[in-house]
């Protein structure tokens, strides 16, 4: 699931979409959107499923590899806000004791704040603001917002950010 997951996003920043004229490419992108979309609610349905007898994937018992690949497909489950709150009620003592990935836990608590319309801990979610410039969403408290991202292993804001730019075509 996560492999899917990761495969069809990757084609956000293929060549050949960058390409394509504006026209084409918005044309692309609506049929990318839709088949990410399928492909989130499929996702989200089976993880559901998986985790019904147990709290999580911790690192322990299943290994980093099933924690992150579990996690990514949360991350993504947009539609189902609901269900990212549980799990990140679920991840944030798991995070505390090192079952989970601090850093992941990060993603996910600004993932569901940005779904939620509050301001964001860790600067993690943004978007596109032209070619090769990526922003983040507002942030609780800014000027605190590196010290937070180290706490979670996360790299300055700055670096994220001058990172995270050349994907934004």
């Amino acid at each position: 699931m996560a492999e899917a997951d990761r495969l069809v996003r990757r084609e956000f920043f293929s060549p050949e979409l960058a390409a394509l004229s504006q026209e084409k490419r918005r044309a692309a992108m609506r049929d990318l959107d839709a088949r990410i979309v399928a492909l989130d609610q499929r996702n989200t349905a089976e993880l559901k499923a998986l985790l019904a007898p147990r709290d999580w994937f911790t690192v322990g018992d299943f290994g980093a590899r099933a924690d992150e690949d579990a996690w990514l497909l949360v991350q993504h489950a947009d539609l189902d806000v609901a269900f990212q709150k549980d799990v990140l009620r679920r991840l944030e003592p798991l995070a505390a004791s090192g079952q989970t990935s601090p850093a992941n836990f990060a993603f996910l608590f600004d993932r569901v704040a940005t779904n939620e319309g509050r301001l964001q801990r860790y600067g993690t979610q943004g978007g596109c603001a032209g070619p090769g410039v990526w922003r983040p969403n507002e942030q609780e408290d800014p000027a605190r917002v590196d010290e937070r991202r180290a706490s979670v292993s996360l790299p300055p804001l700055a670096v994220y950010v001058k990172e995270s730019g050349p994907g934004c075509l």
